[in-house]
């Protein structure tokens, strides 16, 4: 039987379409910049937007793993109010980063080990943020929060951290309140704001207040948020009121007299005997 001359037309068009779907497919990949694993160097500044800042001399690319692992240098980086940056991922093992601008990364900001994140007051980071070191936050996570057993969270000038996700708390807190002026009797302010809440913190320390004022810690649900909240209260004495001043007045007054009165008869204060005496003659 002779070949159909129409399926092998189509057959011919298929395998045609296919290798131009699959050429083409190729080139797109092969046209697209690749994911590079970029490290912090400090050459030239703070700035995180210099390219020189980096290792190989070129600044991270959206997609780019950030590294951040020399804390002996003196140069650590930092992200300026009104800046922002997009990566991949960020992982800070030593040395610290500041973000006080927007840093975005599509994976996780991971900080472990000797690294420090801290997020200024206005700053903020779009991502997952899991920390097994330090973070120090006034700023804004936009993402979930999660604080292993062996982190610290450091929180200053009762300025608290915002969460967008869920927050899990574990590992230490510490609350420097140095140079805040606690006038009001009794002061409360966020910790941590989030969408939810699981753990706890162990311990918890706070730095910087005065000697009459004491600290508090609890967890309370306001407006559908939930707020790890501080409390700051000034140490008061109860002031009795004027109908128990009257009483402790007359029972002062009344034991008063009874030790005058055993005094004299006992031949003490011979001067208050003749005054008795000559006010009960007359």
């Amino acid at each position: 039987m002779s070949p159909n001359p129409w399926k092998i037309a189509m057959s011919i068009a298929l395998t045609s379409c296919f290798r131009t779907a699959v050429c083409a497919s190729l080139l797109v990949v092969l046209g697209l910049p690749s994911a590079m694993a970029v490290t912090w160097d400090g050459d030239s500044s703070t700035d995180w937007g210099t390219a020189t800042n980096w290792a190989g001399d070129a600044s991270p690319a959206p997609g780019d793993a950030v590294t951040i692992d020399a804390g002996a240098l003196p140069n650590q980086p930092v992200i300026g109010a009104g800046d922002s940056h997009t990566v991949g991922s960020v992982s800070i093992t030593a040395g610290s980063l500041d973000v006080n601008g927007i840093l975005t990364s599509t994976g996780n900001v991971n900080v472990s080990g000797l690294g420090t994140l801290r997020i200024g007051y206005g700053g903020e980071v779009v991502g997952n943020v899991i920390n097994s070191g330090a973070l120090d936050s006034m700023g804004t996570i936009t993402g979930d929060l999660t604080l292993a057993e062996t982190s610290v969270l450091r929180i200053r000038a009762a300025l608290g951290a915002t969460v967008t996700g869920l927050a899990s708390l574990g590992g230490a807190l510490e609350l420097d309140l140095s140079g805040v002026d606690f006038i009001l009797d009794r002061v409360e302010f966020a910790i941590i704001t989030a969408q939810g809440f699981t753990g706890s913190f162990s311990p918890y320390e706070v730095a910087g207040l005065a000697d009459d004022l004491t600290f508090t810690a609890s967890t309370i649900v306001s407006g559908g948020l939930f707020i790890y909240q501080g409390v700051v209260e000034r140490e008061r004495l109860d002031v009795p009121e004027p109908a128990t001043w009257l009483l402790l007045a007359t029972a002062m007054a009344a034991m008063l007299c009874m030790h005058m009165r055993r005094a004299m008869r006992a031949g003490q204060w011979p001067w208050l005997q003749r005054v008795w005496a000559g006010r009960r003659l007359g």
